[in-house]
């Protein structure tokens, strides 16, 4: 990075030591490998064989809020406008057959990874970077996706994942939550005296 808002420097960097954050250090390596994969060979098949590959122009990262402990999420919209490629030596050439199939497809990136080795490319120019803060939206999606998912249902593990989930939300990591089902009887709201003490 050459140029940043002091925004966003101060959500990576540590501010004593100005060393990137630890928690920038992310767990889910192989996921972020692979879109990054995807973004490059994007710009590769845009650039140079006249193909849209339909990988995806933003992402979204979590970043752990070291006040809180909870993570935050982030949208990436990158911005490889002005990035140009360069091959090294012959454009290998490519089955579009392979290309048809959904980008995130494992035997899509095998393929692009075997035929168009990336020691084979030069890059030259810069990309912009906006990062946006999407920790709302992204954990009312999970926990939907969580409680509209009926093979959820009486799971510990998914009823903790909603609390985590509610506790981002408020941004209070020291909250508790509980979850009770509502019910209803004649089109009425039932609640046991045990559940409303």
């Amino acid at each position: 990075m050459f140029y940043g808002t002091d925004a966003f420097y101060d959500m990576l960097r540590d501010p004593v030591s100005s060393e990137l954050k630890a928690c920038m250090i992310d767990k889910e390596a192989k996921v972020r490998k692979k879109i990054n994969y995807e973004l490059v060979y994007s710009v590769i098949l845009r650039r140079l064989y006249g193909y849209n590959y339909a990988a995806a122009g933003s992402l979204i990262r979590s970043l752990e809020n070291t006040a809180t402990g909870l993570q935050n999420y982030y949208r990436l919209n990158i911005d490889t406008r002005f990035i140009e490629v360069f091959p090294k030596g012959a454009l290998p050439e490519i089955d579009p057959a392979v290309l048809q199939l959904h980008p995130s497809a494992p035997e899509t990136l095998s393929y692009l990874l075997e035929r168009l080795p990336l020691s084979g490319f030069r890059f030259e120019g810069f990309s912009a970077i906006t990062v946006t803060d999407e920790t709302s939206d992204y954990v009312v999606e999970s926990i939907k996706s969580i409680i509209l998912n009926p093979a959820h249902c009486d799971s510990e593990f998914h009823q903790e994942e909603v609390i985590r989930n509610l506790k981002i939300l408020s941004g209070k990591s020291d909250v508790n939550f509980g979850l009770m089902p509502f019910l209803r009887i004649n089109g009425k709201p039932v609640f046991s005296d045990e559940i409303c003490q």
